[in-house]
């Protein structure tokens, strides 16, 4: 079984909100 996963970007104590970015991984099959 693949399983899906967050990564975050940046630290939400060193940018705004609207700023922060993650990557969603996830299987496609």
């Amino acid at each position: 079984d693949r399983v899906m996963f967050e990564e975050y970007l940046n630290n939400p104590r060193d940018v705004p909100p609207t700023e922060l970015m993650t990557d969603i991984h996830m299987p496609l099959a």
